[in-house]
Formats: C-alpha cells, structure tokens, sequence
C-alpha cells in the first residue's frame, strides 16, 4: 500500500507532536468497488480503524487503468492522510502509459506490502504461483515476460496491428 509521507507505527506522532491519526485517513483505491482491490483495502481499513481508534476511509477513484486514482493520490498533501492500495496496475502502468503524470518509484514510498493469506492459499491450491514478493520483483516479472513474447511472435512472424 504506497502512501506519501505515512507513518508506520501506532504510536508514531507527528512533528507538532500530536498522536498519529489526529483526524481521517484516506485510502485511495483506484479500482471498482467490489473487487479485489476494493475488498482488500476495505478489510484492511477496518482494522486500521480498529487499531488507531481514528477511521480509515476507502475512496474508489477509478478510470484509465487506475492511473487517475494514483494521481489523486500523488496530488495530496505528503502528510500520511491519504494511502494507496494498488495491486498488479502500479507495476504494469509505467510499461503500458508513455506519459503518466507522475513516477511510481520517486512519487509514491511504500508503507506495507498488501497480500491476504487467504488468496495466496487459494492461489497455492489452483496450482498457481506468486510473483515475486516486492514491486521490483513483479516489475523485473513483467519486463521479463515481455521480452519473452515478444520472442515468440517474432519466431511465429506474428504482424502486431
């Protein structure tokens, strides 16, 4: 879950030296209600909630493949109240959008890695793997799997339209 400038303890206080959340954090999903995203950052935020005593509150800003929620999310002030609960697309979005608004590595710092115990069971059980366990990872992953396709259909001639 990347975030700007968000604290990482319960117990973190901020530089006036009031307690950290004095007041509602957002958590920006840039993804449709309902889904994996949406679902997660929804469990997630509950126990947020639960644990600080102060409301964690998803907000779905969605469109573009997910680039307009992550911008929003670039665009708010770097004081810990607004987090980002992005999956597969902040990997995959700087190789599939030439001029993103902003730069998924200097823009955003990491706070958590977000995965659910319950889906990489599920996963382990349909016989699936996970890639890798940092975004560098998934996004070597993904550079990885580029080069390799793009090997297949220049072996097979494949004229890409």
């Amino acid at each position: 879950m990347p975030a700007r400038g968000a604290p990482a303890a319960q117990t973190t206080s901020t530089g006036s030296g009031q307690a950290y959340p004095a007041k509602p954090v957002r958590i920006i999903v840039p993804n449709a209600p309902s889904g994996l995203a949406d679902v997660s950052a929804r469990i997630v935020a509950a126990k947020l909630s639960e644990s600080f005593g102060q409301q964690f509150v998803v907000e779905n800003r969605v469109g573009a493949g997910s680039t307009l929620g992550t911008a929003a999310a670039v665009r708010a002030a770097p004081d810990g109240y607004t987090l980002l609960a992005v999956f597969d697309s902040h990997a995959t979005n700087p190789h599939l959008f030439k001029n993103l608004e902003y730069n998924t590595v200097s823009d955003l710092a990491p706070v958590s890695l977000l995965a659910l115990p319950e889906v990489k069971s599920r996963f382990a059980e349909l016989g699936l793997e996970t890639v890798g366990s940092t975004p560098a990872q998934f996004d070597q992953w993904i550079k990885t799997e580029i080069e390799r396709w793009g090997r297949v259909i220049r072996a097979q001639k494949i004229a890409l339209e």
